[in-house]
Order: C-alpha cells, then sequence, then structure tokens
C-alpha cells in the first residue's frame, strides 16, 4: 500500500512535471513562432526599405541628372547672357558715343541759331526802332495835316490830303476831307439850285502860326457823311495825310492801335489814342466802323490814323449817345467812315488821284467830264461834283 501510494505520488509528480514541460514547450514554441513571424515581417520590411532606397537612389540619380541639365542650361545662359551683355554694352558704348556727337552737334546747332535769333531779334528791334515813327514824325504825319473848319457857330475838323502843283505851272491845288455834317450848313437849296457857300479852314504850322483859307465844297455825300474841299490858296501846303494803301485794309483788324486827330470843342486839333473796335456799325444802310480813342464834338470830320504808322484809314463821323432823361455823348464808342467806303467813293466823284498817287488830277477832271456829257441835265443837279 505504501508502495502504490508513494507511485501514485510520484505519478502525480511527473504528471505536473509533464504539464510543466509541455507549457513551456508550448511557450518556447510561441515565441519561436513570433520570433519567426517579426523576422519575416522585418524581412519583407527590409525588402521593401530597400526596394524604396533603390527607387530613392534612382530618383536620386534622375534628380541629379535633372539638376545637371539646368545647371548645363543655366551655364549656357550664363553664357549667352555674357555674350549679350559685351554685344549690348558695345552698342552702349557705340549708341553713347553717336549720342555724345549728336548732342554735341545739337548743341553746335543751337549756338548757332541762339546766335542767329539773337541777331534777327537785333535787328528786329531795329526794323521796329527805325519803323516807329517818333514825335515828330507823328507830328508830320497826323496833327500838322489837320485843320479847323468853321461854318458859321459850328466848328469841326478835316484833313488836308493832296497839294500837289498843276500841270507846267506853279501853283498848287490843295484838298481836304472833312465830315459832310459838319458843312452840311454851307450848303442851301432853291428848288432845284444848291448853293454852296465857303467855308473857313484854319491851317496850323509847326512853328505855332496858324492861317485861316476860304475853301469851296467840291462833293460831298449825305449818307455816307463825307465831303471834299478845296483850299482857295496857290501856295503849298508842306505836310499832307497820306492814305493807307488798298492792299493792306485786310490787315486791319480789331485791336490795331488808331490816333483821332480833331479839334474837340473848338481847339486846335489834338490827337487822342485808341483801337478799333468793330468793322460792322450799320447806320441808314451804310457800314461805318468803331473805335474806342476817345471823340467829341470838334471832332467831327478830322482823321483817323494807324498809330504804328501814320497812315490815313478813316474820318471821324460821329458819336454814341445815350439818351434817358437827357442825351448822353459816350466818347469812347466812336463812329468813324472806314477806308473802302472813302476810296470807293472817290472814285464814283473822280477823285481818285486823292489817295493813288498813280493816278494824275488832269486824268480824273477828263474822266469827270465825259462823265457829265452822257448824264441828262435832270441828274446833273444830283451829282456829287
Amino acid at each position: 500500500m505504501k508502495t502504490k501510494l508513494r507511485f501514485k505520488r510520484k505519478l502525480a509528480k511527473y504528471k505536473w512535471l509533464a504539464l510543466a514541460a509541455f507549457a513551456a514547450f508550448i511557450f518556447i514554441e510561441t515565441q519561436v513562432w513570433l520570433i519567426y513571424r517579426n523576422t519575416q515581417n522585418n524581412r519583407q520590411g527590409i525588402h521593401e526599405n530597400t526596394k524604396s532606397v533603390a527607387e530613392l537612389r534612382e530618383d536620386a540619380d534622375n534628380a541629379n541628372n535633372a539638376i545637371a541639365a539646368v545647371n548645363g542650361r543655366i551655364d549656357e545662359s550664363e553664357t549667352a547672357s555674357r555674350t549679350n551683355i559685351q554685344n549690348l554694352r558695345g552698342q552702349l558704348n557705340s549708341a553713347s558715343s553717336d549720342t555724345w556727337e549728336r548732342l554735341a552737334a545739337i548743341e553746335k546747332e543751337n549756338k548757332s541759331n541762339l546766335l542767329f535769333t539773337m541777331e534777327g531779334m537785333a535787328k528786329l528791334d531795329k526794323m521796329a526802332h527805325d519803323t516807329a515813327l517818333n514825335t515828330d514824325e507823328l507830328n508830320n504825319a497826323m496833327l500838322y495835316p489837320s485843320v479847323q473848319i468853321s461854318v458859321g457857330t459850328g466848328i469841326g475838323a478835316g484833313i488836308i490830303v493832296y497839294s500837289k502843283p498843276e500841270t507846267g505851272g506853279n501853283n498848287f491845288h490843295t484838298y481836304a476831307l472833312t465830315a459832310h455834317h459838319v458843312i452840311s450848313r454851307a450848303i442851301k437849296r432853291i428848288g432845284a439850285i444848291e448853293i454852296r457857300d465857303k467855308v473857313s479852314v484854319t491851317a496850323f504850322f509847326p512853328d505855332g502860326s496858324s492861317t485861316i483859307f476860304q475853301a469851296d465844297i467840291v462833293s460831298y455825300n449825305e449818307s455816307k457823311d463825307m465831303a471834299i474841299l478845296k483850299i482857295c490858296s496857290t501856295d503849298k501846303f508842306n505836310n499832307t495825310a497820306v492814305f493807307m494803301p488798298r492792299a493792306e485794309l485786310k490787315n486791319i483788324k480789331p485791336f490795331t492801335g488808331l490816333y483821332a486827330i480833331g479839334c474837340p470843342l473848338g481847339n486846335c486839333p489834338m490827337p487822342s489814342s485808341g483801337e478799333l473796335m468793330s468793322k460792322s456799325k450799320f447806320i441808314n444802310g451804310e457800314n461805318f466802323w468803331m473805335m474806342n480813342a476817345p471823340t467829341i464834338y470838334g471832332n467831327s470830320g478830322g482823321g483817323i490814323f494807324i498809330a504804328d504808322t501814320g497812315k490815313l484809314i478813316g474820318i471821324s463821323s460821329m458819336i454814341c449817345v445815350y439818351d434817358n432823361f437827357i442825351s448822353i455823348p459816350v466818347a469812347h464808342l466812336g463812329i468813324m467812315v472806314p477806308p473802302d467806303m472813302i476810296y470807293d467813293w472817290l472814285d464814283s466823284q473822280y477823285y481818285r488821284f486823292l489817295y493813288d498817287n498813280a493816278i494824275s488830277k488832269e486824268t480824273c477832271e477828263t474822266e469827270r467830264k465825259e462823265a457829265r456829257k452822257t448824264t441828262p441835265e435832270i441828274v446833273r443837279v444830283t451829282w456829287e461834283y
């Protein structure tokens, strides 16, 4: 019994040892399997990593090749850029040289032009100084040809425009222009007969003296406000007004400087200055000009002259009047007979020689006599002789 009991105890002991050994075996196998599996996984990872490394190496090689290609292109670009820069520098140097040469030429030309301009301006200044009238010339051209005209108690002005000897003789014929309304009181009509009284003309001379002459009214026009007087003297008048040529009339425009010469309020001839204001002022169907040179009673019939040249371009006719409760004359709104109207009227009366030196007095008188022959007697009294 004791032996059997010992055997069972030993058998139980070995059973637990066997179980322990089996458990140890299972544990070892499990660990071995886990190690194997980890090893396989590691191998696969290593393989994959190796493949990835190879791919990375290939990518790196490709990248290096691309970098090398880019570097090559950069080198080529740098070489081309250097070449272009060198070419550009050469071109710039050449252009700079040409530019400096051109600048030098331009500067030289500018200096020449400046010198030429300065010389031209000096010449123009000299010409302007030479052509500008001094006070003596202004007096001779405008003031001394001006006369005072008296009819009864009325006083106006006029301009001597012609004083030349008769052909083959020593006696001078002298004519003056004035406004019709200045001498209108000397014209009387009795039926078909017209009587023209002589008018008094006072001439003023450079030495300060004056002389009164008688004058005949040889022609007039009421609507145009013009009249021609012939001075009853065989003496020469040294100062006569000079008309502006017809060809130069187109140059007269508003703002052109003017002098108005007249006998304001019965004084001796005096100048007033101003400008042409308008070339269009219609009165009773006639086109007059306007100026702002101050004029007043006594200026009527006086000459209007270009300030720069002293040439005669008109006759003072009237001034504007402001009517309210009383009439107020506006002295700076003067109305003048324009030059083209004067020329046309003198032509129609065969007195062209008064403004045109190319036509003689004798030629105009012959034309006038021929015109009278063909004019019926009943019309003859209306002719402005």
